[in-house]
C-alpha cells in the first residue's frame, strides 16, 4: 500500500528516504539485539532496502538520511552506506539521545524534592511549633482555672 503512496509523489523532485535507529524493521532490530549486526550497519542495510523499493518504482532522484541516537553511530552508518552505494546522502547530525532524557528526569526530580519533600519538611517543623504552643496554652489556662468550650470531636459518628 505504501508503494502506491510513493508513486503518488513521483512528480515531486524532492524525495527523501529517512531511516531512524529508533524505528528499524523488526528483523534488523532482532539482529542488533542478538549482536549479529551493529546498529549503524542495520541503519545502512535498512536504507539500502528502501532504496531498492524506490529503484523498483523507477525513481532516480532521491536522497537518503540516516540518524541514530548517537553522533558516532550516525556517522558510521553514513560512511558504511556511502562506501557501498552511489546515492546522495543528507547528513544532519544532532545530539539527542539519552542526555535529553536524563536532563528532563533531573529537572523533575529537583521539582519533586524541592516542592514535594520541602513542603513536607516545612509542615513537620511547623507542627512541632504549633503543637508546643497549643500544649503550653492549655497548661497555662488550666493553672488560671479557665475552661475551654466547644464541641466534642467525633469524626466517625454519623
Amino acid at each position: 500500500m505504501w508503494k502506491e503512496g510513493i508513486i503518488g509523489v513521483k512528480d515531486n523532485p524532492q524525495k527523501l528516504i529517512g531511516v531512524n535507529s529508533g524505528s528499524l524493521p523488526h528483523d534488523s532490530r532482532e539482529k542488533v539485539e542478538k549482536g549479529e549486526l551493529s546498529r549503524s550497519a542495520a541503519l545502512s542495510e535498512t536504507a539500502a532496502r528502501e532504496c531498492a523499493v524506490f529503484d523498483e518504482l523507477n525513481f532516480d532522484q532521491f536522497v537518503v538520511s540516516m540518524k541514530a541516537s548517537s553522533v558516532a553511530e550516525t556517522i558510521e552508518a553514513n560512511e558504511d552506506f556511502a562506501s557501498k552505494y552511489n546515492i546522495p546522502l543528507h547528513v544532519g547530525v544532532t545530539e539527542a539521545g539519552p542526555l535529553v532524557g536524563h536532563a528532563a528526569l533531573f529537572i523533575v526530580l529537583i521539582i519533586l524534592l524541592v516542592f514535594g519533600h520541602g513542603l513536607n519538611m516545612i509542615l513537620n517543623l511547623l507542627s512541632v511549633i504549633v503543637h508546643g504552643v497549643r500544649l503550653n496554652t492549655l497548661e497555662f489556662s488550666n493553672h488560671l482555672g479557665m475552661s475551654w468550650a466547644g464541641f466534642k470531636y467525633e469524626p466517625l459518628k454519623e
